[in-house]
């Protein structure tokens, strides 16, 4: 029975088949393509850093197929761009058929060369389509700027890949006082840590970009010195500046700060950090079990005038730690905007914690606190 049920199918298909003709692919000049933008444009990338993809949709509004005879980036193999057509990537490609009334995806990448340059560039390319004798232009255009860049240059089983302020963590050098000023934008791989006595100070202005997976640690006798201001506060954000991605969370890791001697103080002035995994998490290093119960921070973290919002899990976790902060927003966070546990001394002042998470549904407090 089951046989004769699968003969009866494949002729019906056969028959269909059959009687189906070839699509009349139209040689008519006036048959042109219509584009979904024509501009496709890619916002401050960074310079040697991949964009995110773009897509562009290539219609065909004719009743009748069209052959496009070419497809190709005007500036070839030297473009900073590359293409894929309907799966295939390249820099050319010809006899590109789509039928009647259908459309085509074409998805466009660029990586900018570094110029060494603080204002950003302009890297313009085109997209040339070749139908019947038509010529019609997709323009690319991308802004690019160069940054600073740090790249890992340690791995240890059990961490994230890291570097240090000097480089090579492991190479036994002196610590370093280091101070970042606002001609270039920062763009953190992986972590970059602030070794003992290493002292990092941020001016006013610095925007400081994070990959993904990537953070800042003030490793134990660390420091780190914001200077921030009202009109030019400092920036802690992800390296994916599309705006897709403007409030979305999760995007990098988070600023981890250990404890250190009476007067060493973490110091944040006007600082932003936002779209994180976590903010800021401020506790003595935690090596084995047994440094859960490490007592409380000698030195202090200050925020002042701080914004630390939109993070996957907490804005600010910390234990057996002393904070002060003033005048400082806590802001959207998966869990809690505020989260403190064991010892500790913290006070807040003028603060605002307001959790207003619309990235899923949230059943933690906003505001969680509980003692040793």
């Amino acid at each position: 029975m089951m046989r004769w049920t699968l003969l009866a199918v494949l002729s019906t298909l056969l028959i269909f088949s059959a009687c189906r003709k070839d699509e009349i692919v139209t040689t008519d000049s006036s048959a042109m393509l219509t584009f979904s933008a024509d501009t496709v444009l890619f916002d401050t990338v960074f310079t040697t850093i991949g964009s995110a993809t773009q897509i562009l949709k290539v219609y065909n509004n004719n009743s009748n197929a069209v052959n496009v005879s070419s497809i190709l980036l005007d500036e070839g193999s030297s473009s900073s761009y590359r293409i894929n057509v309907d799966g295939e990537p390249g820099t050319s490609f010809s006899d590109i058929e789509i039928p009647g009334n259908d459309s085509i995806f074409i998805f466009v990448e660029v990586t900018i060369d570094p110029n060494n340059l603080n204002n950003p560039l302009i890297d313009e390319d085109e997209l040339v389509f070749m139908t019947n004798g038509n010529e019609q232009v997709v323009k690319l255009v991308a802004w690019g700027q160069d940054a600073h860049f740090y790249y890992p240059t340690n791995q240890l089983q059990g961490l994230p890949d890291f570097t240090c302020l000097d480089g090579d963590c492991l190479n036994g050098a002196g610590f370093i006082e280091e101070t970042w000023f606002p001609d270039k934008p920062y763009v953190i791989f992986g972590y970059l840590i602030l070794d003992s006595l290493d002292h990092l100070t941020i001016e006013a202005g610095v925007q400081i970009y994070f990959h993904e997976g990537s953070g800042l640690w003030v490793f134990e006798d660390g420091q780190l010195t914001v200077n921030g201001t009202a009109e030019n506060p400092v920036v802690f954000q992800h390296d994916r500046p599309e705006p897709l991605y403007d409030d979305l969370p999760g995007q990098w890791d988070l600023i981890r700060i250990n404890e250190g001697p009476l007067g060493r103080d973490n110091v944040l002035n006007h600082a932003i950090i936002k779209n994180s995994i976590l903010g800021i998490q401020a506790q003595p290093l935690v090596l084995t079990e047994a440094d859960l119960f490490k007592p409380t921070s000698a030195n202090r973290l200050e925020l002042n005038n701080c914004i630390i919002q939109q993070s996957s899990s907490l804005n600010l976790f910390a234990r057996n730690y002393r904070i002060e902060a003033k005048n400082s927003l806590f802001a959207n966070a998966g869990q809690y905007t505020c989260g403190i546990t064991g010892g500790g001394s913290y006070e807040f002042q003028h603060c605002t914690f307001g959790n207003y998470w619309v990235f899923g549904t949230r059943t933690t407090p906003s505001f969680f606190m509980t003692n040793v």
